[in-house]
């Protein structure tokens, strides 16, 4: 063997070696799954959990039957407020919202042509039952045996008019009948500030699509989701930020950054991001304090509603022919105990 070949296959040697103990490139940690809850999660057991806690926490759980045996006579919820009417010597009502619990008062019950009015509610809620055999609607419901319905919350509720009708519904000897009095509820409390961030399997199943696309370079949760006609607007929040997706039937897009930094320490307990990126101009979000429980939108025209809140964020879809100029909107924002926060223009 000739030196010269000798050398080159020390140094080929020499290479291998090396290459070998180099060590290899750590494989990127794969974004960490969100484990979806086991089962989608019961809203309406939820509040009758929550109406129960209240009870008992103000020590009034004896006036009512053992939560184990609460049987809804019908069920209400307007994605807001989860209601129910619950059979019991007298009828009794559990309503839930975002930040409040009310149990009617099965003592304050009220008698009206026949039939009996359970409950007349700050969050709006009206239940009645009517006379055996008969029917009972009250502002405006269908008639029927159990009537749960909702109306403008209002602070001092008025009493409604129960229109009372026979087996073939209203319109029998009772007619229109105007209750003597409220039914105020015997427990209405705030058991949450704060709107819990949404972490349902539909919320964790949006994130898992719009990660699947384009794996973002941060941690994202989910805080609240935004049904627009068919297609799903997903705000998350991340470490001092948030962004969002946008996921539509057969398609889904990635998380994009809106904003680092939440609201500072000024009047608005909110930022609000016109049309942040990947979404429409007809769609609002941002950040929010975690003391923002409500916000209600108001625009020139005088159409209000009422924007989605939850893990300290926020989102909306302005009505349609509304002009997405924040200062033309007025905003009212509201804590869980229904104090005023702020009110003016938007941004």
């Amino acid at each position: 063997m000739s030196p010269a070949l000798a050398a080159g296959i020390a140094i080929a040697t020499v290479v291998v070696a090396v290459l070998l103990a180099r060590p290899a490139e750590p494989t990127p940690a794969p974004y960490p799954p969100l484990p979806p809850d086991p089962t989608p999660p019961d809203r309406a057991a939820l509040s009758l959990d929550r109406c129960a806690a209240a009870l008992r926490l103000a020590d009034l759980d004896e006036g009512y039957p053992d939560r184990a045996g609460w049987e809804p006579l019908t069920r209400f919820t307007d994605g807001e407020v989860v209601a129910a009417v619950l059979a019991g010597p007298v009828p009794f009502v559990c309503a839930t919202g975002p930040t409040t619990v009310e149990v009617s008062d099965p003592g304050a019950a009220v008698a009206a042509g026949g039939a009996l009015l359970l409950l007349t509610a700050p969050s709006g809620v009206v239940a009645a039952v009517a006379p055996a055999g008969g029917t009972v609607a009250v502002d405006g419901s269908a008639p029927a045996d159990v009537v749960l319905h909702r109306g403008p919350p209002a602070a001092d509720p008025a009493p409604p008019v129960l229109v009372v009708g026979g087996p073939d519904g209203p319109g029998g000897e009772a007619g229109p009948v105007a209750a003597a009095r409220p039914a105020p509820p015997a427990l209405r409390v705030v058991d949450r500030r704060e709107i819990p961030a949404d972490r349902s399997a539909e919320a964790v199943g949006l994130l898992q699509r719009c990660v699947g696309v384009a794996e973002p370079d941060r941690f994202w949760v989910p805080a609240v989701a935004l049904d627009m006609d068919g297609t799903a607007l997903l705000v998350v929040v991340g470490a001092a930020s948030v962004g969002g997706c946008v996921v539509a039937p057969g398609r889904a897009e990635p998380v994009r950054l809106w904003r680092i930094g939440g609201p500072t320490d000024g009047p608005r307990p909110f930022v609000w991001l016109t049309a942040p990126p990947g979404v429409g101009p007809d769609v609002a979000a941002g950040p929010a304090q975690p003391r923002l429980a409500r916000l209600e939108v108001t625009a020139p025209t005088g159409q209000t509603w009422t924007a989605a809140v939850g893990g300290r964020a926020f989102a909306t879809r302005l009505p349609p022919g509304v002009a997405p100029d924040p200062a033309a909107l007025t905003v009212r924002a509201f804590d869980a105990a229904g104090t005023l926060l702020y009110a003016g223009p938007a941004a």
